[in-house]
Formats: C-alpha cells, sequence, structure tokens
C-alpha cells in the first residue's frame, strides 16, 4: 500500500532520528518515534510505534496459491528421478542452442507450490547484522481467522539474540501472555518460547 507520514526528521554523523510520526503506511495508522544510531559496528533502531487501526496480518503473508519453489536447495531433487513429485522439470526449448538446453537450472521451470509456506531452512544469520529496542502496540493482531485484542509486543535484539520479552493481549476473553528469545550464533540457532492464557 501507499505510504504518507509526516514528523520531524533529523539527523547526524551519529544518529537519524524520525520523531512525532503520524500518518498511514500499508493501510495502517502509525504514530511513534524511530531512531537510528550509526555511530557504532552494527546500526541500533528504537523504534515505539502505535498502530491506532490494528493490524491484519493476512494481508501481509504470502497468499498459498501464489508461490512457488525454485532455488539451489531443491535442484537435486528436480532433477533425480528417484524423488517422488520433483519440483522443478527440465525443458528442452526450440531453438536454443545445445550448450544452453544442457545448463541443469538454467533451463528450469519452476513449479507453484500449493503451501503458503516454504520447506526451506529459515536464515536467521540477520539477526547478527543490527541491534534493535522496538514496541509496538495496536488494538489488535489479526491472523488467519485468529483475533487477539489490546496487544502489546516488546522486544530487543542485541548481539544476534532476539528478545520477546513481553506479548500481552486479549484471546478468546481471556488474557494471553508470551515470551521467546531466538539466538542466532554462526551455524547454530536455539530457539524457546513460552505462553500462558489465564481467565478464558
Amino acid at each position: 500500500g501507499s505510504i504518507n507520514l509526516s514528523g520531524k526528521l533529523t539527523g547526524s554523523e551519529k544518529v537519524i532520528s524520525f520523531n512525532r510520526i503520524t500518518g498511514t503506511a500499508a493501510g495502517l495508522r502509525l504514530e511513534g518515534d524511530l531512531e537510528v544510531k550509526i555511530d557504532r559496528s552494527r546500526p541500533s533502531i528504537r523504534a515505539n510505534i502505535a498502530a491506532k487501526n490494528g493490524i491484519n496480518l493476512n494481508n501481509f503473508l504470502p497468499r498459498k496459491s501464489a508461490t512457488f519453489i525454485f532455488n539451489e536447495s531443491n535442484l537435486e531433487h528436480a532433477f533425480k528421478p528417484k524423488y517422488p513429485n520433483p519440483l522443478l522439470h527440465q525443458a528442452l526449448w526450440p531453438g536454443l542452442p545445445q550448450r544452453l538446453n544442457h545448463i541443469p537450472w538454467g533451463n528450469s521451470i519452476a513449479i507453484r507450490d500449493k503451501r503458503r509456506w516454504s520447506t526451506s531452512l529459515i536464515d536467521f544469520t540477520f539477526l547478527n547484522v543490527f541491534d534493535a529496542d522496538i514496541t509496538l502496540k495496536t488494538p489488535q493482531f489479526i491472523l488467519n481467522n485468529f483475533k487477539f485484542d489490546k496487544v502489546n509486543l516488546a522486544a530487543k535484539l542485541k548481539n544476534g539474540i532476539f528478545d520477546l520479552y513481553q506479548a500481552t493481549g486479549k484471546f478468546f476473553g481471556g488474557d494471553l501472555n508470551l515470551d521467546c528469545k531466538v539466538t542466532a550464533r554462526p551455524r547454530k540457532v536455539q530457539y524457546q518460547s513460552k505462553f500462558t492464557l489465564k481467565r478464558l
């Protein structure tokens, strides 16, 4: 969607700030402040954002019928006949020189994947690129057919450790409390989470 935001933008060689933000982005009515510190080895982002009209996450997720599979991890699966239901199919195009018709991945067709999510491993190394301290408030989150009301989120990212230390809201009339942590280290990723739902 379109972006129409206003606020006070300031910057220096150490920090860039966008304060008193108001307006809309991707259909969301937003208010808050944003600051990026650039005087260190990895940028540090601080954001305090409120989405006044709720967030429908379904609008930001891929449609089940719109995803395709085409990446290097699928090439073996694609061309080895022992695998059932190959994801990629080799194609010989009329008129192409012989050398081009024998490049394994250059003349392959990506087929439609009926699933919403890819089965490829998630690369969490991006968590080591920057640090962050973020809070988000919204009257409602919608995911699939589930609605979460009065949502408050607070998360920190430091040295590759993402800590969602506060996630509260109302779910089916009860009080939902969730926290999770992802640690992204070279060649090792750890994930842990817990949630409680009270007074249903």
